[in-house]
């Protein structure tokens, strides 16, 4: 997908993933660098189940958004879960989150998809990103979350 500045391209290699991760690590705030092994970035971009989009302005990825497939078992129909998206903050307030949510619904009707759903932290500047992308619908939901690691 092309627009005036910036291409959208579905990530299939991992040096691109990697470039994504770090500008989620930039924009989540996340305080250690991540470092991702490159043998997990392969195994990602060879699951049927993964799915990722990259901005690029010029050759530099500038945003993105990461989530799965998951498929329901009421019928043969998926639904992408969108786990991650983010945009550089110099390329923020540009269009370019909009344009991966419209490059996102586009892909899932294409596919036949049942729904593309997101989660949003309860932040005033997420919230309204997200109701300016008019979803067809939204739901208060609570997130209960486990570790399971030692």
């Amino acid at each position: 997908m092309h627009t005036q500045r910036y291409t959208i391209n579905r990530l299939e290699d991992p040096t691109s993933l990697g470039q994504l991760i770090q500008v989620f690590a930039q924009v989540f705030d996340m305080s250690s660098a991540v470092e991702v092994e490159q043998s997990h970035l392969e195994e990602l971009c060879k699951n049927e189940y993964f799915f990722a989009l990259g901005v690029f302005y010029n050759t530099q990825i500038v945003g993105g958004l990461t989530g799965y497939l998951l498929p329901s078992y009421f019928h043969k129909k998926f639904s992408l879960y969108g786990y991650d998206l983010a945009v550089l903050p110099a390329f923020q307030r540009q269009g370019i989150g909009k344009l991966l949510i419209d490059y996102a619904k586009t892909y899932c009707k294409k596919k036949g998809f049942d729904e593309f759903f997101v989660q949003a932290r309860q932040e005033a500047s997420t919230l309204y990103f997200y109701q300016s992308t008019l979803p067809d619908k939204t739901e208060e939901v609570m997130l209960y979350s486990y570790t399971c690691t030692s």
